[in-house]
């Protein structure tokens, strides 16, 4: 959302046939050129067969051997608990190599390292949506997203 691109990133919302879809508002990261937006959305039931789920994909420089990712949790909107999940390869046939859940109010206003990855000039993508029925705080509560971030090397 919000960020300058040189074309190898996209962001991709993709709203839930049923329930919430992505909405905009603020709160995001504003580094780097960023302007702070975000896009929040929930599971208000928690029984959504397929939440809302947003998606950041890349394009590593060919050569590039390893990706380090990370992404920022909002200030506004960020209540939920959210998975975040890494995969590395085409789109259609790529596998998942990380799944990371996080609370999002207790990592609200910060970047969230989800790890080092072997890429082999392979795509990466991280997706996040809320985790339905989650226990403890922030269950059923709205998530937020506002920027990731790929270094590559």
């Amino acid at each position: 959302m919000g960020c300058p691109s040189d074309g190898s990133e996209t962001v991709t919302p993709d709203n839930a046939l049923t329930g919430p879809g992505w909405m905009p508002a603020g709160g995001g990261w504003t580094g780097n050129g960023c302007d702070g937006s975000t896009l929040w959305t929930m599971d208000p039931n928690g029984n959504q067969a397929a939440p809302s789920i947003l998606t950041w994909a890349f394009s590593p420089a060919v050569g590039v051997s390893r990706c380090t990712l990370a992404v920022f949790v909002p200030t506004q909107n960020a209540l939920g608990v959210s998975d975040y999940s890494v995969t590395i390869g085409p789109p259609a046939t790529g596998r998942i190599v990380a799944a990371v859940l996080v609370r999002q109010a207790a990592a609200s206003g910060q970047w969230l390292p989800l790890g080092t990855f072997p890429v082999s000039d392979s795509p990466l993508e991280i997706t996040t949506a809320p985790v339905p029925g989650a226990p403890g705080p922030g269950h059923h509560g709205a998530i937020a997203a506002s920027a990731a971030s790929a270094r590559c090397t």
